[in-house]
């Protein structure tokens, strides 16, 4: 079975995501041998970020890593596991909030769009909003 990586790629809609996640230089963690949980912004979720804040963050290979960290979770975790949790540790260091019920899941104000998509090294869960951590989500622009 194809890694975090390569499942992305096959996906279609992570193209934004796949730019940072090179931008950052953490392929090799989402290649590695995990398991994982990546909570993917599709490219749509990107567009609630100005372009000038994503250029900034393209070209700042720390900014870039802490941003997408924050979406990796260090275990593998189901859309049923999530059913049973309220808060996740991320790779980043700071939890996310986990609302679950029978028609949807959320982690912090994203909505997961697909969940379960399955790697080799982990799990995927589509969200439509790019997560920010509180220090991050002050740069934007309101």
């Amino acid at each position: 079975m194809q890694n975090i990586i390569d499942t992305l790629q096959d996906e279609g809609r992570f193209s934004r995501l796949l730019e940072l996640v090179r931008a950052a230089e953490i392929e090799s963690i989402l290649q590695g041998a995990g398991p994982f949980t990546l909570f993917a912004p599709t490219d749509a979720a990107f567009g609630g970020i100005p372009e000038q804040v994503m250029h900034d963050i393209v070209h700042s290979r720390q900014r870039a890593a802490d941003l997408l960290t924050y979406h990796i979770v260090p275990e593998r975790l189901t859309a049923n596991d999530l059913m049973e949790r309220s808060a996740v540790a991320t790779l980043q260091g700071a939890d996310l909030r986990i609302e679950a019920s029978a028609d949807r899941v959320m982690v912090n104000d994203a909505h997961v769009v697909a969940a379960d998509i399955e790697a080799g090294n982990g799990v995927c869960h589509a969200i439509d909003t790019v997560l920010l951590t509180q220090s991050a989500a002050q740069i934007l622009p309101r």
